[in-house]
């Protein structure tokens, strides 16, 4: 009994071990009683594993009924929750409609009293409207009943500040002026206006019948006055200006007329500036005060002298043009920009330079270099002795005048501070100000000051169209010191010292040049600058013309080696001075050609921007190229004449008697000592690296194309001959190589071959060698060397190495019958790959 009681509990615990596989998705039911049951003994427990499935089936089962009885409950629970919460929501929505209701209820109450204090407010601001009308229109009505009466006691200043008040008013009632009363209003106070301007205009003109150039015996409140011609306007200023400045010039235009007086004429032109002068500084002395200083009046009839002297000085160079010599026009001209330079210091230089950039867009470093020039070469005239004696005697004047200029901007740079304070001061007037005592515009609110005038060029400018004499005697003074230049010239230097090792007519000729351009910019930056730019590359390229026909000529000899692409190429006979010579020329050009590139600049940055396109030099750079091309072509020809004896030498040696290959060949030597002598020429003068080179690579290839040409030239060789033409070729290679090791580096040391020019040399002179290790070669193997060491597989030219072999015309034959069987093999091979 106890034995079937703990086998059963034994299968319980197993079952309740392994219910989890019962639950498993992937239950399997054989594999489960394969488990329960795994031998036949194991069936003798079968009744007591089947009692416990049944138990545990019948737990199970109560376990569902309960779940579901379960979940009924909850479900009925659930409903009930749902219909008290649906019942709460129904409140509340009805709770929300009742406030809304509510609210806009209130809203609509809020409404009703503000509409009516909305209503009281419109009221209230159209009668404070009405109000500030009716008291404008009131003050306006006083004003229009006394401004008359002001006016006629000469009580300007209340005057003024009736015209003021007025337009601020006005200004208040812009917005009401569909209103009869004030278009009324605003008719009667233009006809007050009216009469105002009436009765000053009266009292400025009486005040300016008593005044002259000294000053006013009886003097008005002119002050006052100029505070009632602002608040009339701009306008009436600008009139009032042109009546004083008008009276104030009469006396100008009566005493320096053109032709009229003994004063209107070119010779006089210093009186005129002279009395300018006076005037302005009897303005400053006894109408500083009188007139407010932002009116500018003083600016303004310096403006109306330029004017009228423009005029003045356009009639009478016209008439008087074809008596006026050079020295006259330009003594005019300096006093003309002394009178200019003097006006843009008394009113200051900076906003002279703005003002020339708003009128002629031009940027400020420009203009401050055109002043810079103008100032430092004040003092630099021509110096010829014979032409210019009468320019020396002006300039002398000149230079006294320029000292005093010069102290006057001494106390100007003194007085800097005090400038700076008024300007200072000026823009607090430019504040809106109320008070009548300030001097500023009361129609506006604010200072209208006149732009200062462009006194730069005002009136020097009508001087261009009559310098066509002055650019005529330039390229006079220029023709005559460039041919002296060119005549006096030496052709020498001191190597050792000198470092540009340049002609020092090169050097003259930019020296001349360089003074008449300081010179010309003193007087103008227009054409006639235009015109001397056209001068200057007259006179350089005759400059160039002459350099290159100082060139050692060409004559009729021929080479003894004739290049196939130079038939009819003749020989130059050079000497150690001509070398040098020549060396000199490329030297100079190319100082010339960076002076011409900096000379173009100069002329393109002072010349006026509408002209610069028109400055070119390329023309001048591109002719100063050709003549040192055509330099280093004679200097190459001048030394292929010197080693063309050597060639000669070179023909005529017995290369099919030798029996021993020794040192190099005596032509070699005699090459190397000649090249060597004028290298060292060359290398002590020829200043530039870059035409050294070219020289050397002009050179190399002209005799590269020679030594090729005069082996073929030569007689049969043996063996040993052909070995020493080998050594001699790789002895001339050598001589080759070293050529740009004559020009010394700045340290004195040697220069360094380039690699571009040694693998050009090796590569060309390997040619020469590949024939004379043909010519080396037995006559069995001849053919195959030469395919292999030359690629092009020229008839002719294997045709030449069996002739400079000797060989007899049968064996020739076979060689060429081969060679076009073995090329057309070749062809064959190489048309099947394809």
């Amino acid at each position: 009994m106890k034995n079937n009681l703990n086998i059963e509990e034994k299968f319980k615990d197993k079952i309740n071990l392994e219910s989890i596989e019962l639950d498993s998705q992937n239950f399997d039911p054989v594999l489960y009683l394969n488990k329960l049951f795994p031998n036949e003994q194991s069936l003798n427990e079968l009744e007591s594993v089947n009692l416990n499935l049944r138990r545990k089936s019948q737990l199970l089962n109560h376990q569902i009924q309960e779940s579901i009885h379960n979940q009924t409950k909850s479900g009925i629970e659930s409903k009930n929750y749902i219909d008290q919460t649906k019942t709460v929501i129904q409140e509340l929505f009805e709770k929300l409609i009742e406030i809304k209701t509510k609210s806009e209820q209130s809203g609509f109450v809020i409404q009703e009293i503000c509409k009516d204090i909305k209503t009281l407010d419109i009221a209230k601001k159209n009668l404070k409207i009405t109000v500030d009308v009716l008291n404008s229109l009131n003050k306006l009505k006083q004003i229009s009943d006394e401004i008359l009466q002001k006016c006629g006691n000469q009580e300007f200043e209340k005057v003024s500040q009736f015209l003021s008040n007025a337009e601020e008013l006005f200004e208040k009632l812009k917005d009401c002026k569909q209103i009869p009363k004030i278009l009324e209003m605003e008719q009667k106070f233009g006809e007050i206006k009216k009469e105002v301007r009436a009765q000053i205009s009266a009292q400025f003109n009486k005040f300016f019948e008593n005044i002259g150039i000294d000053g006013a015996q009886n003097t008005m409140n002119i002050n006052e006055a100029c505070l009632v011609v602002d608040s009339i306007g701009v306008q009436f200023r600008k009139e009032i200006i042109k009546n004083f400045c008008d009276i104030q010039l009469n006396p100008y235009q009566e005493l320096f007329s053109p032709g009229k007086t003994e004063y209107g004429n070119v010779a006089s032109i210093d009186r005129r500036y002279s009395w300018s002068k006076k005037l302005l500084r009897n303005f400053s002395k006894n109408f500083g005060d009188l007139f407010p200083e932002y009116w500018k009046v003083d600016q303004i009839l310096s403006e109306e002298i330029c004017c009228i002297t423009q005029r003045h000085v356009n009639i009478m160079l016209t008439r008087e043009r074809s008596n006026l010599s050079v020295d006259s026009i330009i003594e005019a001209l300096m006093q003309t920009l002394f009178f200019e330079e003097y006006l843009i210091n008394l009113f200051g230089s900076e906003n002279q330079i703005e003002i020339e950039n708003l009128n002629q867009n031009q940027n400020q470093n420009e203009n401050e270099n055109e002043n810079e020039i103008f100032k430092k070469n004040i003092n630099n005239q021509f110096d010829d002795n014979e032409n210019t004696q009468g320019i020396q005697t002006s300039a002398q004047k000149i230079r006294d005048k320029y000292l005093k200029f010069k102290k006057q901007r001494e106390q100007e740079e003194k007085i800097k501070k005090q400038k700076e304070m008024e300007k200072e001061k000026e823009m607090e007037i430019k504040k809106v100000n109320k008070s009548p005592n300030k001097n500023r515009s009361r129609r506006s609110g604010y200072i209208y000051c006149p732009p200062l005038p462009k006194f730069k060029g005002i009136i020097s400018e009508v001087f261009e169209p009559f310098l066509d004499v002055y650019v005529q005697l330039q390229d006079q003074l220029l023709t005559k010191l460039i041919n002296q230049a060119m005549k006096e010239e030496k052709w020498t230097i001191i190597a050792k010292t000198s470092k540009t090792k340049t002609l020092s007519s090169s050097q003259e000729l930019f020296l001349v040049i360089r003074e008449s351009l300081r010179n010309s910019l003193k007087f103008s930056n227009g054409d006639p600058l235009l015109d001397l730019s056209k001068i200057y590359k007259k006179h350089l390229t005759n400059y160039s013309e002459w350099l290159r026909n100082q060139l050692p000529l060409v004559t009729n000899k021929s080479f003894t080696i004739k290049q196939k692409n130079k038939p009819n190429e003749g020989q130059v006979n050079i000497s150690n001075e001509s070398t040098q010579k020549i060396c000199l020329i490329i030297n100079s050009i190319e100082y010339c050609i960076t002076t011409t590139n900096q000379l173009s600049e100069n002329i393109s940055r002072s010349i006026r921007i509408n002209l610069r396109n028109s400055v070119s030099f390329s023309e001048i750079n591109e002719n100063f190229l050709d003549t040192i091309n055509s330099s280093i072509q004679i200097l190459v020809l001048g030394i292929e004449t010197k080693i063309d004896p050597h060639f000669n030498q070179m023909i005529k040696l017995g290369w099919n008697s030798m029996e021993n290959v020794g040192d190099q060949s005596e032509y070699v030597s005699d090459f190397a000592k000649t090249i060597g002598s004028i290298f060292t020429i060359i290398g002590e003068y020829l200043v530039s690296p870059k035409y050294f080179k070219f020289l050397c690579d002009k050179l190399v290839q002209s005799f590269i194309s020679r030594f090729n040409l005069a082996i073929f030239k030569c007689k049969q060789f043996n063996e040993t001959g052909a070995q020493q033409l080998l050594l001699d070729t790789q002895s001339l290679k050598g001589i080759l190589l070293q050529l740009p090791t004559f020009q010394k580096l700045s340290d004195g040391s040697p220069a360094i071959p380039s690699r571009t020019f040694a693998n050009y040399v090796k590569k060309q002179m390997g040619k020469a060698e590949l024939v004379t290790k043909v010519l080396i070669t037995p006559p069995e193997h001849l053919l195959n060397t030469y395919f292999a060491l030359f690629p092009s597989r020229s008839l002719d030219e294997l045709s030449q190495i069996m002739d400079l072999k000797g060989m007899p015309k049968v064996l020739k034959q076979q060689i060429i019958d081969l060679f076009n069987t073995k090329l057309r093999i070749k062809k064959s091979q190489s048309s099947k790959k394809k």
